[in-house]
């Protein structure tokens, strides 16, 4: 459950962060924070605001193990991914698999990015995203929210009429992530994943 827990958080930090825009995220995202609940929380929540349940105490380097709440009084939350150390230690942790994504998010500039379009996706449960880039006038953020592996054959329109065949590259694995001909691109995406491609082979 932890395993399938962190793709779909992964899934949602790419949708914001492989994207033009500011991408931000919280402590308790990073350690997987579960809801919190008890008196303190009951006291914070009178006024109807009930973020309060997602606001537990989170330590994020085990500096106090040992704590069972917030310096601010909050309960501790259960840490699915555990602290950073610990995950940085795991390649396949949701923060080293984090750390890559936004590495590549730096690389590529996506931040810096325009949005062109927002074509109609193949399949259900897919979000695809026609972006242009700094240093690449076209690339595409494909967004699989189903949990099966899809099969995706994109018509890339006006946008896709001047570049060449061949291999795109999907930029956080670093390793081909789709082919294009005749202005449409072609790829296979897992369950609960999300990636940029760019014209081009890898580096």
């Amino acid at each position: 459950q932890v395993k399938l827990i962190t793709r779909g958080h992964l899934l949602l930090a790419a949708a914001n962060g492989l994207i033009p825009g500011v991408f931000s995220l919280s402590s308790w995202d990073l350690v997987g924070a579960l809801p919190v609940s008890g008196e303190e929380v009951d006291k914070r929540t009178q006024d109807g605001d009930y973020r309060w349940h997602n606001r537990g105490g989170v330590d994020l380097m085990g500096a106090n193990p040992e704590a069972k709440a917030s310096a601010f009084g909050l309960p501790r939350a259960k840490a699915l991914y555990g602290t950073l150390p610990h995950q940085l230690k795991d390649p396949d942790s949701f923060t080293s698999r984090l750390k890559r994504m936004l590495a590549a998010r730096r690389q590529y500039r996506v931040g810096e990015g325009e949005l062109l379009a927002v074509p109609e996706p193949s399949g259900p449960g897919l979000c695809v995203l026609i972006l242009k880039l700094p240093d690449h006038p076209v690339a595409v953020t494909v967004l699989n929210f189903a949990r099966e592996e899809t099969g995706i054959d994109l018509d890339l329109g006006e946008f896709g009429k001047d570049l060449p065949k061949g291999q795109w590259t999907d930029i956080v694995t670093g390793k081909p992530g789709g082919t294009a001909a005749g202005g449409r691109l072609q790829l296979r995406l897992p369950g609960l994943t999300g990636t940029t491609l760019v014209p081009g082979g890898p580096k």
